[in-house]
C-alpha cells in the first residue's frame, strides 16, 4: 500500500483496483478488450477511445458470449474523469 501513499484513495478509480480483480482480453485473431474488472463474478468491460470519430464501439460476440459480463462501457475524453473518479 506505500506505494499509494501520496494520492487521495477517496478522488481515484484506484479504489476498485484493490476490490476487484482486473483483465486485459485478446484472441489470437486481435480482437481485444482493453481493460475488464471482476468484482462478485462479474465483469465490466471497459474500451478506452481517444478518438471521437471512433467511439461506436462493438464488443467483440464472441467475448460477451463466453464470459458473465455485467456492463461494457466505452471511455472517451468526454468521460474519463467520470470514470476515474466514481468512487468519491
Amino acid at each position: 500500500m506505500a506505494v499509494f501513499k501520496d494520492l487521495d484513495l477517496n478522488n481515484l478509480h484506484i479504489i476498485s483496483f484493490l476490490i476487484s480483480n482486473i483483465y486485459f482480453w485478446r484472441t489470437n485473431s486481435q480482437q481485444e478488450i482493453d481493460y475488464i474488472e471482476e468484482s462478485d463474478g462479474a465483469l465490466t468491460a471497459f474500451e478506452m477511445k481517444w478518438n471521437q470519430k471512433k467511439v461506436n464501439v462493438r464488443f467483440p460476440k464472441s467475448f460477451l458470449e463466453a464470459y458473465n459480463v455485467k456492463e461494457t462501457i466505452v471511455i472517451t475524453p468526454n468521460n474519463y474523469l467520470d470514470w476515474v473518479t466514481a468512487n468519491t
